[in-house]
């Protein structure tokens, strides 16, 4: 369950505050597979996972005159996920930012922006006979700043911005990620736009330091048990991706919006798991066989995106989107690995209609329908789900709503199984609830 408050202040006219802050607690079962140290063994049993955490946020602006603002943002959260038999996850994270916007006119309508964050972290990370941290308890710094300005010309009709992110991390070092975006819009009922943007994924601990037991065999030439073991890299890279994006949008009628986008993602030094020299300890009869992350793959994703959203009526809105989306991979060297994220493991094809009416006496009536392309890296069949929601407002800040999930079938799997635990699958469900807002 989850519960939240929100309070938007005003202490002075030229000051805003948002405060806010939210609690949840889950708890779950799911059925967990790991291996064990016994050859061509795994261990299967039901994990009961409990999860409960909070984060405050607190945002103030002040007003500096025409649309210039500044901001200044706080926000911590608590989190403990206990993943039973496997691992529990305590952390503290403290984040902060500061964003001044600038707006100004010189050979052309400026919208300048920059701005600098941190951002603190410090876990502790609980060990298991299957997995572990090199050091379970951490405390990790992020500096970042980003500096963006977006220049009209032509009335609007022609768009560049220009920007990028400055950090700075306890991995990899410095990074730099810049981006930049023209639009051109020759009239109003049809737009342009391209974009050239590069991001970056830092290692994260489990990158860094991670000692995991995913199988056990029997070593065929000693005939000693042979434990396959992933371990972290500290001197790991960054992933990079440099991504590419056209795009186009119609409004032939008041009614009708059209959008279309293409684009690839071109990857470098993705992250796999490459097989090492076997370690022996003495006096243990099992010989370790490490599998170490390493920089040794790159790839490319591409694909095409169409959205198109009809109202026919005042009270009834209609969207249509579909998806298409290959992945082309380059392994680096030829020794065996262990691939992260393979082929196959996200769906080529996906269709979603949703349906948005407002009925008479303040009642709404929605319904999405998917289906989605198989996944066959996983063997999971194509599949059909639909949701519907019934909502209902009685005053203008109370609201009520029902809603049912997955209703065309009892249960099916949407997703793959990771290295622990078997995938649940999406069940039929029934979810209400209630939002008040006050002043």
């Amino acid at each position: 369950g989850r519960v939240g408050m929100r309070f938007d202040l005003e202490p002075s006219q030229r000051d805003k505050l948002l405060i806010n802050t939210n609690f949840f607690v889950t708890d779950f079962s799911r059925n967990i597979t790991v291996a064990t140290t016994i050859p061509n063994t795994f261990e299967t049993f039901e994990s009961d996972s409990d999860n409960y955490g909070f984060d405050m946020q607190a945002l103030w602006r002040r007003q500096l005159g025409g649309e210039s603002y500044l901001d200044f943002q706080i926000y911590y959260e608590y989190i403990n996920r206990d993943l039973e038999g496997i691992t529990q996850i305590k952390r503290n994270t403290i984040d902060m930012e500061f964003l001044h916007r600038i707006p100004f006119s010189y050979h052309g309508e400026h919208d300048f922006i920059w701005g600098l964050n941190y951002r603190f972290y410090s876990d502790d990370v609980a060990s298991s006979e299957i997995f572990s941290l090199t050091d379970p308890k951490a405390n990790i710094n992020l500096f970042s700043g980003f500096i963006q300005d977006q220049v009209s010309y032509l009335n609007d009709k022609l768009i560049f911005t220009l920007g990028s992110k400055f950090e700075h991390n306890d991995f990899t070092g410095f990074e730099v990620q810049p981006n930049f975006r023209v639009l051109v819009s020759p009239n109003e009922k049809n737009r342009f736009w391209a974009s050239v943007s590069k991001a970056v994924r830092v290692p994260a601990r489990i990158d860094d330091s991670v000692r995991f037991l995913i199988a056990t065999v029997t070593d065929p030439v000693s005939g000693l048990p042979l434990e396959n073991q992933i371990f972290g890299n500290p001197e790991l890279l960054s992933e990079t991706v440099w991504a590419f994006e056209l795009g186009y949008r119609a409004t032939p009628y008041e009614w009708v919006n059209i959008d279309i986008a293409s684009y690839i993602n071109l990857y470098k030094n993705l992250n796999v798991a490459v097989a090492q020299a076997p370690l022996f300890t003495p006096g243990d009869p099992s010989v370790v066989l490490p599998f170490e992350f390493e920089n040794d793959q790159d790839g490319k994703t591409y694909g095409i995106e169409i959205a198109s959203t009809f109202t026919p009526y005042d009270f009834w809105k209609l969207r249509f989107n579909y998806t298409f989306f290959d992945i082309d991979l380059d392994l680096q060297i030829t020794d065996p690995v262990i691939i992260r994220f393979p082929e196959g493991t996200s769906p080529k094809h996906k269709f979603v209609i949703q349906s948005f009416i407002n009925l008479p006496h303040n009642f709404e009536f929605d319904s999405t329908l998917f289906w989605v392309d198989d996944l066959e890296e996983f063997n999971i069949s194509d599949y059909t789900r639909l949701d519907i929601r019934l909502g209902y407002t009685p005053v203008k800040n109370l609201s009520f709503s029902i809603v049912g999930q997955n209703l065309l079938e009892k249960e099916h799997q949407e997703f793959g199984n990771s290295f622990v635990g078997d995938s649940a699958e999406i069940e039929r469900s029934v979810i209400g609830s209630v939002r008040w807002e006050f002043k």
